[in-house]
């Protein structure tokens, strides 16, 4: 009897790194306070040396037994413009719920990647050679020429195995009969904050805040929220594009417009008009028990598994056009480390980082 307990405590579950290749075998001890995954949080001056699989990134949860556990997670910050002057972007959301993980039902989780800032480079003619991919892991949308990009969501899975994060990972599809990570899976998302415009006024550059059950507007834009996405503001010859299903939207064409956050719904790309290159909204959040709507795509867990997502609590990050704040949600939270999901800033009150915080993911069994 005592070995049998013994074999399965110690098989709790199977933790597969899609970015390394990598399995890693997860043991439960007898101290619950020790969390069975906690992975995320860092950033680079410049938004492009966080390293996939270690500070952001997607990871396949198989348990090899039911439990209970509390999840909490934050989303990434956006990014920076590339030149001086003010605006801060979007920190990210904050989720936080009690989760069935069922045995042998595989879990995706996603941390997101904090947004970076376009820079396009070009040859002695002028051409254009290359392009940063400003938006980061998790659907961050890409900002403008020189502007942040959106950070991504960090989001929980189920009944699925990974399919690279796309369109922000590049990590190598694993081969599954299982859906890949979409609206019709995913139980718990926390959004990204969306990426930073520029403007001498700060608040016009001032990306929007990840979500919560909707997420910050920047500059003349409307809320992404849990049911619909949110559209930038049309009345320009530089529009940015709308926050999609799963993606913020990308900046536009202009130069320094900020890039959507990634969530459930995308946060729109920032828009320029006249002297204003606004920043992009926040990406949504999404708990699978804090809404009614039968017609959601992932409305079928819940008719299955009416326990699996309990007491879920949602929380939107400070930053909005009238509120300059790269702080992310929920900083009192015990498990909060300074740099988890901040948007990047380019003044002196918000440093000079390109690149915004990576989002975090907490799994804690519960006794």
């Amino acid at each position: 009897m005592t070995l049998t307990r013994s074999r399965s405590v110690k098989s709790l579950a199977t933790l597969f790194n899609t970015a390394t290749t990598r399995y890693e075998r997860i043991d439960l001890t007898s101290n619950y306070s020790s969390p069975i995954f906690n992975k995320g949080s860092g950033t680079g001056q410049n938004g492009h040396d966080a390293v996939p699989g270690v500070n952001f990134g997607e990871w396949v949860l198989t348990p090899n037994q039911t439990f209970q556990a509390e999840v909490k997670m934050w989303g990434a910050g956006g990014g920076a413009h590339n030149h001086s002057g003010s605006g801060a972007a979007g920190g990210g959301g904050y989720a936080r719920s009690q989760i069935t993980f069922y045995k042998d039902i595989p879990y995706v989780i996603w941390v997101g990647q904090g947004g970076s800032y376009s820079d396009h480079q070009h040859d002695g003619n002028g051409n254009r050679t290359s392009q940063w991919e400003s938006g980061g892991f998790g659907n961050g949308g890409n900002g403008g020429h020189n502007a942040g990009g959106g950070g991504g969501m960090s989001a929980l899975f189920f009944n699925t195995n990974g399919s690279e994060g796309t369109p922000g990972g590049h990590f190598g599809a694993l081969e599954s009969t299982f859906r890949g990570p979409d609206q019709s899976n995913v139980i718990l998302v926390a959004g990204g904050g969306g990426g930073a415009g520029h403007h001498g006024q700060g608040h016009h550059g001032q990306g929007g805040g990840g979500g919560g059950q909707h997420g910050h507007h920047g500059h003349n834009q409307n809320h992404s929220h849990q049911y619909d996405a949110a559209h930038a503001w049309r009345g320009t010859s530089a529009p940015g594009s709308p926050g999609y299903r799963f993606h913020g939207g990308y900046g536009g064409p202009s130069s320094y417009t900020g890039g959507g956050g990634g969530g459930y719904w995308g946060g729109p790309g920032g828009t320029h008009h006249s002297n204003h290159h606004n920043g992009g909204g926040g990406g949504s959040g999404h708990a699978l028990d804090l809404y009614s709507e039968k017609e959601h795509w992932n409305n079928w867990i819940k008719e299955r598994y009416p326990t699996l997502v309990r007491n879920s609590y949602l929380e939107i990050a400070p930053g909005n056009h009238q509120n300059h704040n790269p702080n992310p949600a929920a900083t009192g939270d015990s498990d909060f480390v300074g740099g988890i999901g901040r948007g990047a800033g380019h003044d002196a009150s918000h440093g000079v980082y390109h690149g915004g915080g990576n989002g975090k993911v907490i799994i804690r069994v519960l006794g």
